[in-house]
């Protein structure tokens, strides 16, 4: 495991805090710690820089994409990283190092950075055998700690961790989980709470397949089939005449790559990709030979092993029989969790109104009242999360519009004045517009329609943040 001590550094990352309702807010400032470790730059598409890997979870809040990056030698200098693209399905982030280390007290830096070894990648899949398993971190602010146990499975959940009895601690995140022979077979990723040495880990295998075939941007989205599957009865089999086993597709995301490819009532049997054949039990599950149990066609590492564009799916659809060409592809939602760097929530302020939009990041905050959040939860129902909502999240205390005791926050803002809003792009461009023309002395008033109703306000009472121009 000595090559692997020398593969991992510390990461530690500096956070601005905003607040959820005001993004324009700083509640606070924070430092996080976790592990990286140094993998070849020939795996990942980013050319021939230095390349770390570590978990999201561990810099998602960097700000300005930036990591700082030391090993036990380094003492209180540290090389500068920038994070080259993340992937939240995966939990995993990918990150290069600058060219310019503001944290760099010692001699040439060039030095220190050929110390650090390439740790050497398991490209295979990992079975449900149990075997030994090591990992070497920064847990609790503690310098290069190794930690042993066992591999103790495979869930057959979709998003497919390796499940090891281990201890890792707050400072683990992002480490290496290796084999008996040093080979990394995965990055430590969580453990589980109030349990003692259960940990999970993201299998290599799907981060190395995904960024080989699946890689679209530096903010990962993952691919979908955009299916639901329901179990085939004997006696839908026997109305419809299907002979082979296979499961019911009951419904379609919109946006999705089966969308308008396939309908509501045809019949999965088997998914076919280059060497890969699998057959859908009535169930809609498929067996995997590797862990020995059996998965969902959503599985992780199912999708990882698919070679897009040669993928297929054979399908009877009113006693037809018919092979189509469909590989899952990432759906366009437009209410997602949002990350300040990565998929930033977008913010206007009209006078005492604080405008965004909406994400699943803020329904699922504290700052929201449950009774607000089953109403938007509805409206995202309705939408199937394919529309951009604007919400008002914040009206300022003593405003003109709060003394009319307006029960606009978390309201949806539909309309300014006679047009409707399509996203925040036109509301914003809609608002400036009102703006312009009350600088003039053109209008008066304004009327927005949201979901709590039309509100008329006058525009002078607003206390637009810009002054009204001479004339």
């Amino acid at each position: 495991m000595e090559h692997i001590r020398q593969a991992i550094v510390q990461a530690r990352v500096l956070s601005t805090e905003y607040d959820h309702l005001v993004p324009t807010r700083v509640v606070d400032e924070n430092e996080y710690t976790g592990t990286c470790f140094r993998v070849d730059n020939k795996l990942f598409p980013f050319g021939d820089k230095v390349l770390f890997l570590t978990n999201f979870h561990v810099c998602d809040t960097a700000d300005n994409r930036v990591v700082h990056l030391r090993t036990a030698g380094m003492g209180k200098s540290a090389l500068t990283g920038h994070i080259e693209a993340v992937v939240p399905q995966l939990d995993c982030a990918v990150i290069s190092l600058a060219d310019h280390h503001e944290k760099w007290f010692m001699d040439d830096p060039n030095e220190w950075i050929r110390r650090i070894a390439i740790a050497p990648l398991c490209k295979e899949r990992i079975t449900s055998k149990t075997q030994q398993v090591s990992t070497i971190g920064f847990p609790q602010g503690l310098e290069e700690q190794l930690s042993s146990g066992w591999l103790a499975g495979r869930g057959s959940d979709d998003m497919d961790m390796l499940h090891v009895n281990i201890s890792i601690n707050s400072g683990n995140s992002g480490g290496p989980l290796c084999d008996k022979h040093g080979n990394v077979i995965g990055i430590c990723t969580a453990t589980l709470n109030e349990s003692e040495a259960i940990a999970f880990a993201v299998p290599i295998f799907s981060v190395l397949k995904y960024f080989q075939n699946y890689y679209y941007g530096p903010f990962g989205k993952f691919p979908q089939w955009g299916l639901r599957l329901m179990p085939m009865t004997d006696a839908y089999a026997v109305e419809f005449g299907i002979k082979t086993m296979g499961a019911v597709v009951r419904r379609i995301e919109k946006g999705s790559v089966a969308h308008g490819v396939l309908k509501k009532g045809d019949v999965v049997h088997s998914i076919e990709s280059g060497d890969l054949h699998a057959d859908l039990d009535r169930f809609g599950l498929i067996h995997d030979d590797t862990r020995g149990s059996k998965i969902t066609i959503d599985n992780t590492e199912f999708l990882m092993r698919l070679t897009p564009s040669h993928t297929y799916i054979n399908v009877t659809r009113r006693k037809m029989h018919m092979k189509i060409a469909l590989t899952p592809h990432p759906i366009n939602y437009k209410v997602v969790d949002n990350y300040k760097e990565w998929n930033p929530v977008a913010t206007h302020t009209f006078g005492p109104l604080t405008l965004q939009t909406l994400s699943k990041t803020l329904i699922t905050s504290d700052s929201m009242p449950a009774s607000k959040v089953v109403e938007l939860v509805e409206v995202l129902k309705q939408t199937n999360c394919m529309k951009e909502l604007i919400i008002i999240t914040h009206v300022q205390s003593r405003s003109y519009v709060n003394h009319f005791d307006l029960d606009l926050e978390f309201a949806i803002v539909q309309k300014v004045g006679r047009y409707t809003v399509k996203n925040m792009a036109h509301c914003v461009k809609l608002l400036n517009a009102v703006v312009e023309r009350w600088q003039h002395k053109q209008q008066e008033r304004i009327m927005i329609g949201t979901s709590m109703g039309d509100i008329w306000l006058t525009l002078d009472q607003l206390q637009l943040s810009l002054k009204r121009k001479r004339l």
